[in-house]
């Protein structure tokens, strides 16, 4: 498997992408396009000091979902939010931009605000295994004697953030710390899965022969030996395959999902097992017309629990 992200056009297709033109009269295209249709988050109803005490579904289904966690004399706020497979390259971007929104946030209210350098660090991957590449920031609201600290990852097509506040008495490199270890925690328990049109078994093309593998449309191939050309390929909507590969055209197309669009599962693999100690966000993602906003920081109650499996 080879996967490549030559170009910023590829880039800014990923992100824009939607299956099929729209017209000046139909409705917008549903997120990402319908890249993402649903998505199932579990997340940990206590880590360490933090317990979980609400969520909030946000009616913008760009801005995602979060879950406050308090513990004795701090709170904290879990964000889980879409961002396309682009994420992960454009971390140092998106965290450079979450520090300037938390300044612009002192200035809105009139108050000077001080931000640290941005720091880089890992977390461990699901379950633990691997390390996840994060970005970190404090910044300090002297007039409100409030210290503020943003931790930043991407998952599975989305962005993980935490923003912890604190008050000023607590150095940032205790609370930088305390974020640290919940976020570690969060990074091994935080299951993110998805479906959609990221699902390329369910759009194979059967071809006589495949686009150059170096070209910009494609985003990985697939070589059964590294010396050999060629047998499938990835597009953005699609998955191409070479017809003489047609009896395990489902396989080759799964593995570049894998490779393209981590975290992508088929519709019927979508529901999730749901442990006692996590809880399940579900998140279907539709065009604005249909869409209706949900209750904000429910009480979380006892996590529901299911017994079909991921497949």
């Amino acid at each position: 498997m080879r996967g490549r992200w030559p170009a910023r056009g590829v880039l800014a297709a990923l992100l824009a992408w939607a299956p099929g033109a729209a017209t000046a009269e139909s409705a917008p295209p549903p997120l990402l396009g319908g890249l993402i249709t649903q998505t199932r988050v579990l997340y940990p109803l206590q880590v360490g000091e933090w317990k979980a005490s609400g969520e909030t579904r946000y009616p913008d289904q760009g801005l995602g979902v979060s879950v406050r966690y308090v513990s004795a004399d701090s709170w904290l706020d879990l964000y889980v939010y879409p961002a396309g497979p682009a994420a992960a390259y454009r971390l140092d971007e998106l965290a450079a931009h979450e520090r300037g929104q938390m300044l612009q946030a002192g200035h809105s209210l009139g108050s000077p605000a001080h931000a640290e350098a941005l720091q880089a660090l890992e977390l461990p991957g699901e379950d633990g295994r691997g390390r996840v590449p994060a970005r970190a920031v404090a910044v300090a609201y002297p007039r409100q004697r409030l210290g503020s600290m943003m931790l930043l990852f991407a998952r599975n097509l989305y962005l993980v953030k935490a923003r912890a506040s604190a008050p000023a008495r607590v150095p940032p490199e205790q609370l930088l710390e305390r974020v640290r270890e919940f976020m570690g925690e969060v990074s091994a328990q935080l299951r993110i899965r998805s479906t959609g049109a990221c699902w390329l078994p369910q759009r194979v093309e059967l071809v006589d022969v495949l686009p150059d593998p170096e070209a910009p449309p494609v985003l990985a191939s697939y070589r059964g030996d590294t010396a050999a050309a060629p047998s499938a390929v990835a597009l953005v909507d699609a998955a191409q395959v070479l017809h003489q590969e047609a009896a395990r055209a489902g396989e080759l197309a799964a593995a570049l999902a894998a490779a393209v669009y981590p975290g992508c599962v088929a519709p019927e693999a979508i529901e999730p097992q749901v442990p006692p100690h996590l809880r399940e966000i579900r998140i279907e993602y539709l065009a604005p017309a249909d869409r209706r906003a949900a209750p904000k920081a429910p009480s979380l109650g006892r996590p529901r629990l299911r017994s079909r499996g991921t497949g």
